[in-house]
């Protein structure tokens, strides 16, 4: 690939399994760091080639439950390292933060004294040196709301997991009359209906209800399943899986009251954190689902999980966004 420009591709530690494949793809090395340690548990990053005049591209996870550092010390990393690259920079060339799955994305709103999180984060980039910030299938679409003077990018992973979906399971996919796609919650119903529309399948949506009277409750009280489920394979998308309890809860529902066939959980993120894999574990064990297929936005050890796990890696995606960026074209096919 000849380019007019030199391009440096960087890594912050957790983000490293993922640079690594994106630079195999675009046939380059990663840049070197180190991560400087004191004995309080700080830690510096020192960049070791020259980026000056360069254009760079940072890749960072931002869950990791493989190592001890927590989202927040990955985080604090990536905008570490920004700030290096532009000071090392002398502010020529682009800055490129490559965030599959974004920093505080499901604090997006305020309530009572509550700060607005996401927006905190999307300025500390900013402020760092950040002139581009690419994710992936972003929780809420308020975030592109909350940068100013840093352009947001939200690539789709949709048609990776599509095309996961018919090379896995070709028999489900083929028999359109007995599959549906649904969503857990009203909040991801657009995501579940356009891979309905691409797959030519029916659209079940799934409603929970929560008991606020009692402040700080989370537990899911009711939920209500919008649409025929009976005897159908359903194939359940969200953008991340976390806890699991709503995607429990909906499960359970579509089995045990609504009758559903085989189904299936789809998600970008799969954080999988607290009591997720123990939930998914159970369902599995039940018979309520077949497995998972999600992305590699977040790294896990998945013979440690009690149920079948695809991960579909999203280094193709990215080595074409940097390609597309690089080569100053316009990234709108990957936006849809």
């Amino acid at each position: 690939m000849e380019l007019s420009r030199k391009l440096v591709l960087f890594s912050c530690r957790s983000g490293r399994p993922l640079a690594e494949k994106i630079a195999k793809i675009l046939d380059t090395n990663l840049a070197s760091t180190e991560i400087k340690m004191f004995s309080n548990n700080e830690f510096t990053t020192i960049i070791g080639d020259s980026v000056r005049g360069a254009d760079t591209y940072v890749v960072q996870l931002i869950d990791d439950p493989l190592s001890d550092r927590s989202p927040a010390d990955n985080f604090w990393e990536l905008a570490e390292t920004v700030d290096a690259i532009r000071r090392s920079n002398g502010f020529n060339g682009y800055v490129t933060v490559i965030m599959p799955n974004f920093f505080r994305a499901r604090q997006h709103k305020r309530k009572d004294r509550e700060p607005l999180s996401i927006r905190l984060v999307a300025d500390t980039l900013g402020v760092a040196g950040a002139n581009l910030v690419m994710t992936l299938d972003v929780h809420s679409d308020a975030t592109h709301g909350c940068f100013s003077g840093v352009k947001f990018e939200s690539l789709y992973f949709s048609r990776h997991l599509i095309r996961a979906l018919y090379d896995l399971y070709p028999e489900t996919m083929k028999n359109t009359d007995n599959l549906a796609f649904a969503s857990v919650d009203l909040g991801g119903l657009q995501r579940a209906k356009f891979y309905a529309q691409k797959c030519g399948c029916e659209l079940i949506a799934a409603e929970k209800f929560k008991d606020y009277s009692v402040a700080g409750n989370r537990k899911i009280e009711e939920t209500v399943i919008l649409g025929k489920a009976e005897g159908r394979n359903i194939i359940i998308v969200d953008d991340m899986i976390d806890t699991a309890g709503t995607v429990y809860s909906g499960v359970r529902e579509l089995k045990e009251t609504h009758k559903a066939g085989d189904i299936l959980l789809v998600c970008t993120h799969p954080i999988l954190s607290g009591s997720g894999p123990e939930r998914l574990a159970k369902m599995y064990e039940q018979g309520w689902i077949k497995g998972l297929i999600c992305s590699d936005t977040v790294t896990h050890d998945t013979s440690k999980f009690g149920f079948p796990m695809h991960v579909v890696t999203s280094a193709g995606l990215y080595a074409e966004a940097i390609k597309i960026c690089h080569q100053n074209l316009s990234i709108k096919v990957l936006l849809e």
